[in-house]
């Protein structure tokens, strides 16, 4: 009985705390509520009597809103929708925005449907952040049927976008332009007439983002940015995930029957790993022209239309490794003109119109790329085809059960030369291992050239000065190694050949 005051000391004391702290919490900020038989009509007399920490409830009983909301100079306001409520712009002049913020930070827009914003040339469209705005958050809002873009942050910084919906825009879907730091996050952009996400905001992330048949493109990003398990199926612009700048990071995003190239990487140092490119109607991943030190590692491009991968005219230093390119319709792997000191290792190529192809059109430069311990297999041409290609090396790869093996060839006026084969095992193709037409000065050394249903090793008429050095070739259909012309053999074993200067038996 003695202990009772004590315990009853003690829960008026919690019960007293609890009430403080409540009072604490109500006394910073106010509920301005917008609706019928509310303090307020329509939002922006909500706005404009709001304080820093203010929350602007819109319910949906006066819905549609013929609002375009101004935010200006105000910070650390929630405007947060109960029950869908809706902005309509289609009653306004053009030029208008369903919400303008501008100079204002830590502004929270939430649960709103902005819709039928008017363009006029310069703006009108759903949401624009603007000069200086920092730190918004944008979350679970709906961006419909506007005629400019969806969503626009214009030097601003750390924007947040949380699980958004924009649609149908006249103009880009989300587009962050000349800012920084901002955040994308489970949004969906649809049917936009221009990119679904354009993003030319250093140090920004995007994570599990869903672009769906926009015309412009899927997503576009230009330096610093990092993306991440985002989905991007069926739009239908030029280059649908294009990077446009540097030192981008693409992890594990999903490209499905976009027309177009998939993954296009004009700049330079971006890290491109474990994405998915799959029934795009041209290329599955471009690395463009001049660019270098790209890094291309644990990718899938399946059944694109064109090559799985281009490494374009003067890309150098890029390393693809470790890719699966399988069923496209043109090259697994195709290396341009004048490129340089490339790096291709640890592929699996299967199933496509050719496995690698190299082409080159200056006998003067060496292009140096590698070609090594690639799986490059039951392509339906070339298992690996120069076309002119000069001072390449092709080491230790499996090439089995191709329409042929190795093909080398001129591109006028380029012969193939200068490129060392070493260390292969090219076996099983359904023409011949190798085949040289008009090529000169390669080197060919300590393959194993096997089970081939043509001719192990054939020189043609044209060609002069190869040098073919310790190769095993035997049980080739025709003949193991056949030398129609006058080139360099030694230390080679093989059942059959032809030709004066092939070193072993006839």
């Amino acid at each position: 009985m003695k202990k009772k005051p004590f315990l009853i000391s003690v829960v008026s004391f919690a019960f007293f705390s609890v009430l403080l702290l409540v009072g604490v919490l109500f006394v910073q900020f106010k509920v301005l509520i917008v609706g019928d038989g509310f303090q307020f009509t329509n939002i922006q007399d909500a706005v404009d009597a709001s304080n820093p920490g203010d929350i602007i409830l819109v319910t949906s009983s006066l819905s549609p809103y013929e609002d375009d909301v101004n935010i200006t100079n105000k910070n650390q306001l929630k405007i947060i929708g109960l029950g869908k409520p809706v902005l309509d712009g289609s009653t306004l002049a053009p030029g208008t925005n369903g919400i303008t913020i501008s100079n204002s930070s830590r502004i929270r827009i939430q649960g709103l449907t902005i819709q039928k914003y008017r363009f006029n040339g310069f703006t009108g469209g759903g949401i624009l952040v603007e000069n200086s705005s920092n730190n918004n958050l944008f979350v679970k809002n709906k961006l419909r049927d506007n005629e400019g873009e969806g969503f626009l942050a214009f030097e601003s910084t750390r924007n947040t976008l949380l699980k958004n919906e924009v649609t149908s825009s006249g103009d880009h879907g989300i587009r962050s332009d000349i800012s920084q730091n901002d955040v994308l996050i489970g949004n969906k952009s649809i049917e936009n007439a221009a990119f679904g996400i354009l993003i030319n905001s250093p140090n920004s992330l995007g994570i599990g983002n869903k672009a769906i048949g926009n015309e412009g493109g899927g997503i576009d990003v230009e330096d610093k940015t990092i993306f991440i398990g985002n989905e991007l199926v069926e739009n239908s612009g030029n280059d649908n995930f294009d990077v446009d700048g540097d030192r981008n990071i693409l992890v594990g995003n999903t490209l499905v029957r976009n027309i177009d190239d998939a993954f296009n990487l004009d700049g330079n140092f971006n890290i491109v790993i474990g994405n998915k490119a799959i029934e795009n109607t041209e290329a599955g991943f471009i690395i463009d022209d001049n660019q270098h030190n790209n890094v291309v590692i644990g990718n899938q491009s399946i059944n694109n239309l064109q090559d799985g991968i281009l490494v374009d005219d003067e890309a150098f230093d890029n390393i693809v490794m470790g890719n699966v390119f399988i069923g496209n319709k043109e090259d697994g792997i195709s290396i341009g003109d004048l490129t340089h000191n490339n790096t291709f290792k640890g592929n699996t190529v299967i199933g496509n119109a050719r496995g690698i192809f190299i082409r080159n059109n200056d006998s003067t430069f060496d292009q140096e790329n590698n070609i090594v311990r690639n799986k490059i297999v039951r392509n339906v041409g070339a298992g690996v085809f120069f076309e002119g290609a000069t001072g390449n090396t092709i080491q230790n790869n499996k090439i089995d059960k191709n329409g042929v093996g190795i093909s080398l060839s001129p591109q006028a006026p380029t012969l193939a030369q200068k490129n060392v084969i070493t260390k292969n095992s090219i076996v099983r193709n359904k023409g011949d291992g190798i085949i040289f037409e008009e090529s000169i000065d390669n080197t060919i050394q300590k393959n194993k050239i096997n089970g081939n249903e043509a001719n192990g090793i054939l020189l043609d008429v044209n060609s002069t000065d190869n040098r073919v050095l310790f190769n095993r070739a035997f049980k080739n259909v025709l003949i193991d190694i056949r030398d129609d012309d006058d080139n360099f053999f030694e230390g080679n074993k093989c059942g059959t050949s032809l030709g004066g200067n092939v070193d072993c038996p006839n």
